[in-house]
């Protein structure tokens, strides 16, 4: 019992532990309860922290053993906040009940994820390998390693700030931190980075074919168009790309020359 009253403190070793372990969350993904185990991987220096003796561990550990998936760099969100429920619960056992624990988790991990393949995986990560081989066809000689430079620094760079910050945002709101969720406006930042995206493929465009003549030209854009009505079909992206170079092989090996 006195273990359950002393004020316990999550200490900043503790948090940046945390951090660490967070990308390794898919590292044992299973198809039962998908990123339970790396949720529980990561959550470990807090639990130590907290439930020092064995007995009081073990719920601790059992209770985030349960069923989890989100995105894994938005997950860090939801590990600031059940690590500042966690530490509220063992100094003030009424002020949260490890019910509340698991539904902030459950809560949590769908918007969550849906925010994240949204922004990360159909838009920032786009926009970042299309900046990068831009500037790699712009570029001249070892300057063109600028290009997947800028897709891994500028792609990372908000993948790490959403880990990082996250879990810390997470720890000192706790819960609060829903309210600044429900505030902030994804789908304009998501709008504004389609947007960039598509006027940075309009000059690539443009300046790739003023080098073209004029049949050039026309196989291109019949290309383009062709690929637009098929991926509006939903034809998988995988068979598209190996039909356009296999085209683009017969009609090389035809004399139609590129």
């Amino acid at each position: 019992m006195s273990d359950t009253i002393a004020s316990k403190k999550i200490t900043k070793m503790d948090l940046f532990l945390i951090m660490m372990r967070s990308f390794y969350i898919q590292a044992v993904w299973n198809f039962e309860r998908l990123q339970n185990l790396g949720f529980l991987f990561v959550v470990v220096p807090m639990i130590k922290r907290l439930y020092p003796s064995k007995t009081e561990r073990i719920p601790a550990l059992q209770r985030h053993l349960e069923f989890f998936n989100t995105h894994p760099y938005m997950a860090s969100i939801v590990i600031g906040v059940v690590t500042s429920m966690e530490e509220k619960m063992v100094n003030s056992p009424d002020a949260v009940k490890p019910e509340d624990i698991r539904s902030i988790k459950a809560i949590m991990s769908g918007p969550l994820a849906a925010i994240g393949d949204a922004f990360f995986w159909a838009s920032l990560r786009p926009f970042s390998a299309l900046m990068g081989v831009t500037l790699f066809l712009l570029l001249d000689g070892w300057f063109k390693i600028i290009g997947p430079l800028f897709f891994l620094l500028f792609f990372n760079f908000f993948g790490l700030y959403i880990r990082f910050g996250g879990l810390l945002k997470g720890y000192r709101l706790g819960t609060g931190v829903v309210d600044i969720l429900k505030k902030f406006d994804t789908q304009e930042l998501i709008t504004v980075v389609n947007l960039l995206g598509l006027i940075v493929l309009g000059v690539l465009l443009i300046i790739f074919m003023s080098g073209l003549d004029f049949w050039q030209n026309i196989v291109f854009g019949g290309t383009l168009l062709l690929s637009y009505g098929l991926i509006r079909k939903k034809v998988y992206t995988g068979l598209l790309i190996f039909i356009v170079i296999l085209s683009s092989i017969i009609m090389k090996y035809v004399g139609f020359d590129f």
